[in-house]
């Protein structure tokens, strides 16, 4: 994946082989429209500097859909997508989860999305939006984590990976004095040292 003039482009979302065919034409427009929502809100939440410009959308090899066309190019594998759609991962739950094991500004994981959630965005919008919040903001905030570092926003109640026992709502990290990465209970960003500025709430 690159970043071309502001848009990001080669990016990869690959479907797992365990997730059965006849799934496969609403999970692929499910994808499309979470995309195409996700680069709104990316470009709205980056002042116009950033959005999504191409996507490839990989299908396990078994599926014969008339929505599929052309071939995986080469390193365009499950292993190596930047989000991967597969069944629900059961410490998170359906919605999208990146898990940033680094420092600040050290790119995570690859981004995670249950079939399921895709699926409800298709029959359920509106419960959807009222159970997780603004679907293609979800997303973004995912995609931070994984294409910049920044840090979990939420923490996840019996968690034991790196950093997310904390809420992230009130935790910073900042490179002390020592040269090693602390936590300081301040209002969430990613720097290494004290900021200011006003918070904005982004519908």
């Amino acid at each position: 994946m690159v970043l071309d003039q502001g848009g990001f482009r080669g990016l990869v979302i690959a479907i797992s082989d365990n997730v059965p065919e006849d799934m496969g034409s609403d999970l692929i427009q499910s994808i499309k429209d979470l995309m195409t929502e996700t680069s709104e809100t990316m470009y709205f939440a980056s002042l116009s500097r950033f959005y999504i410009k191409e996507v490839t959308i990989l299908t396990p090899k078994s599926w014969e859909l008339p929505e599929i066309g052309g071939e995986a190019r080469k390193g365009e594998i499950y292993d190596h997508a930047d989000i991967k759609v597969a069944a629900m991962d059961t410490e998170h739950g359906d919605a999208p989860y990146t898990h940033q094991p680094g420092r600040c500004g050290e790119e995570g994981n690859p981004v995670l999305i249950s079939d399921d959630y895709l699926l409800d965005l298709m029959n359920n919008q509106n419960e959807m939006i009222l159970k997780y919040g603004p679907i293609g903001k979800v997303l973004t905030q995912e995609f931070t984590k994984y294409r910049y570092g920044i840090f979990e926003e939420y923490g996840y109640p019996g968690s034991k990976k790196l950093g997310e026992n904390y809420p992230s709502t009130s935790t910073q990290a900042y490179l002390d004095r020592d040269g090693t990465w602390k936590m300081a209970l301040v209002n969430n960003t990613c720097a290494d040292t004290k900021l200011e500025g006003k918070l904005l709430h982004i519908e």
